[in-house]
C-alpha cells in the first residue's frame, strides 16, 4: 500500500495568499484513489489540484462556478460554496465510525468543540446501543443472565 500525504502550508482567501489559519503546516493522508490522480491528471496539470487544461491555476470564481454546476447536477441547488466539502468530509468520517480525535486530526481542527458538532452522525452516538454493549460485557464477565427492562 502506498502511503502518501499532502502538506498544507498555505491558504488562499478571497484571492490573497497567506499562511494557514492555524499558522502550521498540516500533513493530510491521501486515499489510494487520490494517489492515482498524482500519476495521471495532476502530473499533466503541473501538480495543481484544480487547474485549467494548460496547468494554470483556476481562479476562485472559476472554482465556485464549477462547484455550483456539480451541485446542480446532483440536485443540491447551486450555491458554489466550497466549505460544504469540508463539512461533508467530516460528516462521512463520523458516519464511518472514526473517533472524535481521529476526525479532529484529519480535519485540522484546533479545537475539539469544532469536531464535536459532527459526532451526532457517529454510529456510537446511539446511547441505547452503547448501554446494551456495556450490559453484554458485564454479563460476559459475570456469567449473569439478563433481566428485561421496558422502554
Amino acid at each position: 500500500m502506498v502511503r502518501a500525504f499532502v502538506n498544507v502550508s498555505r491558504n488562499r482567501v478571497r484571492g490573497i495568499d497567506g499562511p494557514t489559519k492555524g499558522l502550521e503546516t498540516r500533513r493530510v493522508p491521501l486515499s489510494p484513489g487520490l494517489v492515482s490522480l498524482f500519476d495521471g491528471p495532476l502530473k499533466a496539470a503541473k501538480g495543481r489540484l484544480l487547474a485549467l487544461d494548460d496547468g494554470a491555476a483556476l481562479s476562485e470564481k472559476m472554482i465556485r462556478i464549477r462547484m455550483a454546476k456539480i451541485e446542480m447536477a446532483a440536485g443540491l441547488g447551486g450555491s458554489g460554496q466550497l466549505h460544504i466539502l469540508r463539512h461533508t468530509y467530516c460528516s462521512h468520517l463520523a458516519m464511518s465510525g472514526l473517533t472524535v480525535h481521529e476526525i479532529q486530526k484529519l480535519a485540522g481542527h484546533a479545537n475539539l468543540t469544532t469536531t464535536l458538532q459532527y459526532m451526532h452522525l457517529s454510529p456510537s452516538h446511539d446511547l441505547r446501543k452503547s448501554a446494551g454493549m456495556l450490559e453484554a460485557l458485564r454479563q460476559k464477565s459475570s456469567g449473569a443472565s439478563s433481566s428485561s427492562v421496558e422502554e
